[in-house]
């Protein structure tokens, strides 16, 4: 499996993984919450790619927060490197999920890469 474990991914897991979904890749980070959230400016937790969808989940003391785009769904990947931290958006019809890392460069785009194969949004080559 690409990327790392965490507490977070191991919640999805037990929790969140619907019949014959399994996961491919996994990162820590977080999602910016909106400014209108009283209680923090940040979101961490997980994203995790499965077979069927990409979903962010944060899991806590009484309830776990999920915010998935099914595969097929997604429009473009995109992931974008800075001094401290990667980036990974997922666009659909729908919305934007984007999600942020300090996980290693390599494991960002492995996850990229697996993503892409799973959907078929690579560009493409001229």
């Amino acid at each position: 499996m690409i990327g790392e474990e965490s507490k977070h991914s191991r919640v999805f897991a037990k929790r969140h993984l619907k019949l014959f979904e399994f996961i491919e890749a996994n990162l820590v980070g977080w999602i910016d919450r909106p400014q209108s959230a009283s209680n923090g400016k940040q979101l961490h937790g997980a994203l995790v790619l499965t077979n069927q969808r990409v979903a962010f989940c944060s899991s806590g003391l009484l309830n776990d927060f999920i915010q998935d785009v099914a595969l097929s769904h997604i429009i473009s990947a995109e992931t974008a490197a800075h001094p401290s931290y990667s980036t990974m958006r997922c666009s659909s019809a729908h919305g934007l999920l984007e999600f942020k890392t300090s996980s290693s460069i390599g494991d960002v785009f492995a996850f990229h890469d697996r993503l892409e194969y799973l959907t078929d949004t690579s560009p493409p080559h001229h």
